[in-house]
């Protein structure tokens, strides 16, 4: 029997392994609360503020990557253009 397909990811979304390691040893072993100033808050919180980062350089490298697909995407329809503009010229040249 075929498994079922979950498509309400917007109420939950599985985790992905990569996360799920990452996360492990704050789920298990090193919990703390990251408002908190004794030690365990304070190793959460380097933790929170670790993935805090990596998230914004993963949206900064999303985002250029995003910006460089727009002017591909440009470049693309302009070359498009001139090249129908160009063979629009040669159809007139033809006898």
């Amino acid at each position: 029997m075929t498994p079922p397909v979950y498509l309400d990811h917007a109420a939950t979304t599985p985790l992905g392994p990569e996360a799920r390691e990452a996360m492990e040893p704050y789920l298990s072993e090193k919990f703390g609360n990251a408002s908190e100033p004794h030690a365990y808050g304070r190793e959460a919180r380097a933790a929170l503020e670790g993935a805090r980062r990596t998230v914004a350089e993963l949206s900064q490298r999303v985002d250029a990557g995003r910006r460089t697909l727009e002017r591909a995407e440009k470049a693309h329809a302009k070359a498009t253009k001139l090249a129908a503009q160009a063979l629009d010229r040669l159809r007139e040249l033809e006898p």
